[in-house]
């Protein structure tokens, strides 16, 4: 296929995988595929590992021939996954899940009506996709979904967590507001950028204060669950834990790999970001190899267990810790 990976990523997945345990080898894994560079690679180095997989697409019908293109470029790489039509999906393969489909469904069919300056698809559509990754689990026997986020996602997520944190409590901000949050942004890119001559910038001091007092962590950790709702059932994995963006950038084009370009395909996302976008494209893309990324990067490891699940557990107590009011109710259409 001519789709040789460099030998430090095999290595990075392979240690990774075998230090917190991810897989169980003795069934198979769902790999989510989007069709982009970093699941696509993922499949490639499973594949390479030796490790049983099934790739499993989520067409959410957003855009005509999607699914069609998403299988010409697995197909180029060998893989063949299957592809799940979210609005042909059967209830009854969906269980407990349907109603949350439907749901989610209905409100991403409405967003197009909704305010492009605030409203987001995200949280609605990766509902829908974990209950359809669930259900495709189930029916291949397979206890565990790998995701394909990285270690830049992984510190984009507790960055983003820890500037939601500093806007409400040390800002004083009760409710999220888009511009307060892209403030605290430029700050942090600024602080970044100047962090090899000022390490102790307040921001940077008051987010590793969070993180060492386990009020804060990562939302994509090496592993947890793929439903909260149902904490021992099927366990996402992330194989690329500890390998940055700028690596996987670089084996995409060492290899023969032509994926998708960005964007999810809801016409929302190109005219707004949600808050972990923000930090990840402003602060840390393509900025694998700096100081500051090295710090985050400590800062995100403090906050795993050794079996690679969350310490702080960030997504769940989010609301909890903000309060119900910092959130905005679930049909102003927002994402935190």
């Amino acid at each position: 296929m001519g789709n040789q990976l460099p030998t430090q990523l095999l290595k990075s997945a392979a240690d990774t995988i075998d230090r917190y345990g991810l897989l169980d080898r003795s069934r198979p894994v769902v790999v989510a595929l989007s069709g982009g560079k970093d699941s696509l690679l993922l499949c490639l180095t499973l594949r390479e590992l030796g490790t049983a997989l099934r790739a499993v697409t989520i067409d959410m019908g957003y855009e005509q021939g999607w699914a069609d293109r998403i299988r010409r470029r697995a197909h180029a790489v060998g893989i063949r996954p299957e592809v799940v039509n979210a609005r042909e999906a059967r209830a009854q393969a969906l269980g407990s899940g349907a109603a949350t489909v439907r749901r989610g469904l209905t409100v991403l069919d409405s967003l197009g009506t909704g305010n492009k300056a605030t409203a987001t698809p995200c949280t609605y559509c990766y509902s829908v996709k974990v209950m359809l990754l669930d259900a495709a689990a189930d029916r291949f026997g397979a206890g565990q979904v790998a995701f394909a986020h990285h270690m830049t996602d992984a510190t984009a997520s507790l960055l983003k967590e820890s500037l939601l944190h500093i806007d409400r409590f040390d800002r004083g901000h009760t409710r999220y507001e888009r511009a307060n949050f892209e403030s605290l942004v430029s700050e942090l890119v600024a602080a970044a950028a100047d962090y090899e001559t000022e390490p102790d910038h307040l921001l940077l001091r008051a987010i590793a204060a969070l993180v060492s007092t386990s009020r804060v962590g990562t939302d994509e950790p090496p592993r947890q669950p793929l439903r909260w709702d149902f904490p021992d059932g099927t366990e996402v994995v992330r194989p690329f834990f500890d390998i940055d963006e700028d690596a996987i950038v670089r084996a995409v084009a060492h290899s023969d790999i032509q994926p998708e370009g960005s964007g999810c395909g809801h016409g929302l996302t190109l005219s707004t970001q949600t808050p972990r976008e923000m930090v990840h494209q402003r602060v840390l893309a393509g900025r694998g190899d700096t100081a500051f990324f090295a710090h985050a990067t400590r800062l995100v490891r403090d906050g795993i267990a050794r079996d690679g699940s969350s310490i702080t557990r960030s997504r769940l107590l989010r609301r909890q810790m903000l309060g119900d009011q910092y959130k905005p109710a679930i049909d102003e259409l927002d994402k935190l």
